[in-house]
């Protein structure tokens, strides 16, 4: 019961939030690991998931090294330099987006008429798809469960 009660606390208080859009987000294309900048859409798409945050209600951040992580939990939680107290971000490398391998940086649209969509999602979403140089669903997956 001990157990199951500190679970609950622990985890009442956890909060995930995407990066805003990206470059590669913009023009339908697979970012991965690649480092693509929030564009001023994902800048205010930040801002706005921040409206109602305070960086004092939060005790620590943790986010994937990559830049459109780093620069969209700047804005949620106003981190300008301003001196104010603000959380500890942890980077850490399992919160990294997917690596998509031959798909890193192609267009979606294209890359599903050109394999076909049952193809397509097949290599994208089976626990064992075929991505070349890429990352399984199922490895990803078990990445980030080995975060949490």
């Amino acid at each position: 019961m001990f157990n199951e009660r500190r679970n609950q606390i622990v985890w009442q208080n956890l909060f995930l939030v995407r990066h805003g859009e990206s470059t590669a987000n913009e023009i339908n294309r697979f970012a991965g690991t690649i480092d693509a900048p929030l564009t001023a859409l994902g800048e205010a798409q930040a801002r706005r998931a921040g409206e109602d945050w305070q960086a004092g209600d939060i005790d620590r951040v943790y986010l994937s090294p990559l830049l459109r992580a780093r620069q969209t939990a700047d804005i949620l939680l106003q981190r300008d330099g301003s001196g104010e107290a603000t959380p500890d971000f942890v980077l850490d490398q399992r919160l990294r987006e997917r690596n998509f391998g031959e798909f890193t940086l192609r267009n979606k649209t294209r890359l599903q008429r050109q394999f076909g969509l049952r193809n397509y999602e097949a290599a994208l979403y089976r626990p064992h798809g075929s991505l070349q140089d890429g990352e399984t669903i199922a490895a990803f997956n078990q990445r980030i469960l080995s975060f949490l």
